[in-house]
């Protein structure tokens, strides 16, 4: 009987915490983080055969700013939505060096995003989640072959991909101020550059692909109205 009692407290607690203010309504916040930008170039020809492939890592620093709504329902489990700015920096980076060739990529410093977000109050000062949505994502890639007769090309993978994101949050005892951390992979895609010509290629003409994909990693704050 104690336990039954017991757990129908729990129950009740859960279930006032979610009607009273906490995560409910309208918030804005500010995240700062990593984001791990994984890339894979490979030049091939036409006429069949390896050539090259090239594959790095960019890691950058990444703010942003977020606004959002949520609605916690009785039962606990939440309801919402949220708009993403974000802005990266030191977006130059050398993914790759074989020989006399070269791989760069130069990421847009704005990014936006658009999430739809689900979760569960698991007790009265946190909420874990999930997001589905899209996130924008603009990187050029340079390719440079640097001899007597140099060679480069150009490709920019500007993209709008799915976002996938989990986290979680924590009210600071004011009920109003909450402590955020999350975890979001932008899905990659993949980008072909074709009738690539150089007097360097044992195959003329060729192609590129380029494919990518965007891991973040973001601990932030937020104010909820």
């Amino acid at each position: 009987m104690k336990k039954i009692l017991s757990t129908a407290v729990a129950v009740a607690a859960l279930a006032s915490a979610a009607d009273a203010k906490g995560f409910n309504g309208a918030y804005i916040g500010m995240d700062f983080g990593i984001s791990n930008l994984n890339s894979t170039v490979k030049v091939r020809p036409y006429s069949g055969g390896t050539g090259d492939n090239a594959h790095g890592k960019s890691t950058n620093p990444i703010l942003g700013v977020n606004f959002g709504y949520a609605k916690v329902f009785s039962n606990c489990f939440s309801l919402g939505g949220e708009v993403i700015a974000d802005f990266t920096f030191n977006n130059k980076k050398t993914l790759s060096r074989i020989d006399i060739r070269e791989v760069k990529s130069k990421r847009d410093t704005f990014g936006w995003g658009l999430l739809a977000k689900f979760g569960m109050q698991i007790n009265p000062k946190s909420l874990v989640f999930v997001g589905f949505g899209v996130k924008s994502q603009s990187v050029k890639y340079i390719y440079t072959e640097k001899d007597a007769t140099p060679f480069t090309f150009s490709a920019k993978h500007n993209k709008v991909r799915p976002a996938y994101q989990v986290g979680f949050k924590t009210l600071l005892p004011n009920d109003a101020v909450a402590l955020n951390m999350s975890y979001t992979l932008v899905q990659g895609a993949k980008k072909t550059k074709g009738k690539l010509t150089s007097p360097n290629f044992v195959f003329n003409p060729g192609y590129a692909v380029i494919k990518n994909n965007d891991h973040q990693v973001k601990l932030g704050i937020s104010y909820h109205f």
